[in-house]
């Protein structure tokens, strides 16, 4: 699992103002690892706009995403933590204070791939250390502990 999310697809306590500003972040740290095309960053923008903050899965936790055809390149994360929580207008999941973006180039690995994530951060006691993790080790280690998966 360590894998997918790479260190430097992980930015911790970032100060952004806006979901858009946010998910444009994150989708620019999958286009700067050549996973996915400004398209597909695009898309996931789109997608909020068109269809609202479905994606902000569990409380505190967003999990943008585009359809593989979208520019997906690769299947991977990137991880960011904000500074100052961001409302993106879900009725009971915000704020926001951690966000996942994914490319994943079938519809399988995306499903793998939530399924795990959404296990490793039911623990609340996980999700806070993430929430306010100011290193990326520390996030690194908790992937690393889940091993063997091969996405």
């Amino acid at each position: 699992m360590a894998d997918f999310i790479q260190p430097s697809r992980i930015a911790l306590q970032v100060e952004l103002d806006s979901p858009e500003a946010a998910i444009q972040f994150g989708g620019n740290l999958l286009e700067a690892s050549d996973l996915i095309t400004q398209a597909y960053t695009q898309a996931m923008l789109d997608r909020y706009h068109k269809q609202g903050p479905y994606f902000v899965i569990a409380p505190g936790i967003a999990f943008p995403h585009a359809r593989p055809e979208e520019g997906a390149l690769a299947t991977g994360f990137s991880l960011v933590t904000f500074k100052t929580p961001i409302v993106f207008s879900h009725p009971s999941n915000d704020p926001v204070h951690l966000m996942l973006c994914l490319s994943a180039t079938d519809s399988q690995k995306h499903l793998e791939a939530l399924m795990r994530l959404a296990e490793l951060l039911q623990s609340e006691a996980l999700k806070q250390k993430w929430f306010q993790a100011n290193d990326k080790e520390t996030i690194l280690a908790d992937l690393n502990d889940l091993g063997g998966y091969d996405l």
